[in-house]
């Protein structure tokens, strides 16, 4: 796992605030279109390095050690629930509200098969050892089967930290969905990532092995680097198939349109070979 510096300088916009076509006079410089691919190519691989499931691991380490009156459990018509300030028997002291749904071969409506763990929790779990969990919402970690029989994994998470031997660990917000068979391939990533240089933004970004365009993916990211002179978002737009867009597979060349307040600035090249390995 990555470890994350919270630097935020800036709101970040929604990943349907996609009106960055317009126009104003600003006297900042442009981003250097260099930097702008340095932090990109940085984030490809940064992305995939998010694992959930050591903090799925430790809210279930922390649990197997509650007592049996801390935390006190509830139920009401969503199902059962724990809700409590107190230290157990073993030192862990819950401060907070969650559940966790564990399941296997569950169906869902679109037919796929599901087997995983998901949790919900608002609050903070302190280990007798000093380890702490801080959760803001859900994590989830999932192995599914279509009805094709291809394999795919999700996984899911607010933003967490876990705070392990002295070290803070914080996890943003991020969710992919992946499928890897003999046949085919195909990344998704709908995340932001916190890194020394900036943020990066994936706002809905999937890739294939196979079609028209395997070399690039679709949809937007944003941008915004650490410099002083740079606090605005840069967007830009990949050239993939998707649904909402005509598809041209001759602007299928690895590369972005790049805008920046408006302006057209050029084009920034990555490689996503990665996503399908």
């Amino acid at each position: 796992m990555i470890l994350l510096t919270l630097a935020c300088t800036g709101q970040h916009p929604g990943s349907d605030d996609y009106e960055y076509l317009h126009s104003f006079e600003d006297s900042s410089p442009p981003p250097d279109i260099n930097a702008l691919e340095d932090i990109l190519m940085e984030s490809i691989e940064a992305i995939k390095q998010i694992n959930v499931l050591p903090v799925m691991d430790l809210y279930e380490t922390f649990f197997s050690q509650a007592s049996d009156h801390c935390p006190r459990w509830f139920t009401n018509n969503d199902g059962t629930f724990w809700s409590d300030s107190c230290t157990a028997n073993s030192g862990v002291t819950f401060q907070g509200v969650g559940f966790i749904d564990n399941f296997t071969d569950r169906i869902d409506p679109d037919g796929n098969t599901l087997s995983g763990s998901s949790i919900y929790c608002e609050g903070t779990i302190t280990g007798a050892d000093g380890r702490q969990l801080n959760c803001s919402g859900t994590v989830q970690y999932v192995n599914g089967v279509n009805p094709d029989g291809a394999p795919f994994i999700t996984t899911y998470i607010d933003p967490y930290s876990t705070l392990i031997n002295g070290v803070l660990t914080s996890y943003p917000k991020h969710n992919e969905f992946s499928i890897n068979t003999e046949q085919f391939s195909y990344t998704y990533y709908n995340s932001v990532l916190y890194l020394e240089d900036g943020i990066v933004t994936f706002d809905g970004n999937g890739l294939s092995s196979v079609g028209e365009c395997t070399i690039e993916p679709n949809g937007i990211q944003s941008i915004q680097l650490n410099t002083a002179d740079n606090e605005e978002w840069v967007f830009l737009q990949w050239h993939g198939p998707q649904d909402d867009q005509i598809f041209n597979v001759e602007d299928c060349d690895g590369c972005a349109d790049v805008y920046y307040k408006g302006s057209y600035l050029g084009q920034v090249c990555a490689d996503f070979t990665s996503w399908n390995d």
